[in-house]
């Protein structure tokens, strides 16, 4: 038996599938409520998403939810928060006018710099760079979401689709 969550988030519809001979029942709940907490994520980005309020929003204690949470997904919740964060920045590099300032505030950084600082850290290159390389080049957002989120396996079976 599979248990499959179907999440649409702007342009693209996202599968997390979990096999049921892989876990025993409160390990499904978990990944149930991993689940529901990572669509929760993805829909309040452009919020300040603090770790103790995911946790708490999670039902299970702080420490508890984001060790297991990155035992699920192999990244912890503020790294997908951020990295979740540059990808949507990209889009609004690549597609709109937007100044950098502005990206950075709808994407939920507290300053330019801080956006920066995070961006090169999971692009290595300044977000100005990116927009003069990929404008008007969609279809990078999608690779760069592939390639950010390979490594971590729970993310192996999400699926993007336009």
């Amino acid at each position: 038996m599979t248990i499959s969550s179907n999440q649409k988030t702007g342009p693209r519809a996202i599968n997390y599938s979990i096999k049921s001979d892989d876990c025993n029942s409160r390990d499904l709940v978990l990944h149930a409520v991993v689940r529901d907490i990572i669509k929760w994520i993805d829909g309040n980005l452009d919020v300040n998403l603090r770790v103790d309020v995911i946790t708490r929003k999670s039902g299970y204690t702080h420490w508890y939810f984001q060790r297991r949470f990155k035992e699920i997904t192999g990244i912890s919740i503020a790294d997908y928060i951020r990295i979740c964060r540059v990808i949507n920045a990209t889009s609004a590099l690549i597609t709109t006018d937007k100044n950098i300032m502005s990206i950075a505030m709808d994407n939920g950084f507290s300053s330019q710099q801080t956006f920066t600082r995070v961006y090169r850290h999971y692009v290595n290159e300044p977000p100005g760079s990116i927009r003069k390389a990929y404008c008007g080049e969609p279809a990078y957002v999608e690779n760069m979401r592939s390639e950010m989120f390979q490594s971590y396996p729970f993310f192996q079976s999400r699926e993007t689709t336009h």
